[in-house]
């Protein structure tokens, strides 16, 4: 059996492309991205609980591929974003990581998530 190589993609300073409703985003284009989405969703609710992370949904109905608990985070994209898979955003950090999140990576990420706290 086969299995899909796991790459993420890193953007550093990236410049979110519309206002946003949360510090950290998910941003999700097509309803086969919703695993991979979901491994972050995870990842967040474990290492974050309190944090109040959204979905970005860019015209892709998420109500029967989600959780009622993940669905009520989800809210429209607006606009381009220039990113062909699914992504994960922390805004202050302007740190952009698209696919699913490698173990580099999303210690790159939880670490950028992390400093929220110790800036408010």
């Amino acid at each position: 059996m086969l299995r899909k190589p796991y790459t993420t993609l890193r953007q550093a300073g990236f410049m979110a492309p519309e206002p946003l409703p949360s510090p950290v985003v998910l941003g999700i284009f097509d309803i086969g991205q919703v695993p991979d989405a979901e491994i972050w969703m995870r990842l967040l609710e474990r290492q974050f609980p309190n944090l109040g992370w959204r979905i970005l949904s860019f015209g892709v109905d998420l109500e029967l591929a989600l959780a009622p608990s993940r669905f009520r985070r989800a809210v429209p994209g607006r606009a381009d974003w220039g990113q062909p898979r699914e992504f994960a955003y922390c805004v202050s950090g302007g740190l952009l990581m698209a696919g699913p999140p490698t173990e580099e990576a999303w210690e790159e990420f939880e670490a950028a998530v992390s400093r929220l706290g110790r800036a408010s």
